[in-house]
């Protein structure tokens, strides 16, 4: 039904593009002050890093 909607009535906008989400994302950096080494850090829940 919604892809016969579409067609109807045309272009259909569900939202941003990714190159607007990516013009307007804030990136941030986070260094840890602790002094533990690389290996006994945990990596990122979302980046894995």
């Amino acid at each position: 039904e919604l892809l016969a909607l579409e067609e109807r009535i045309g272009d259909v906008s569900t939202g941003l593009s990714e190159d607007m989400i990516h013009k307007f994302m804030k990136q941030r950096f986070f260094m840890s002050l602790m002094t533990e080494s690389s290996s006994d850090l945990e990596p990122c829940c979302i980046c894995q890093v």
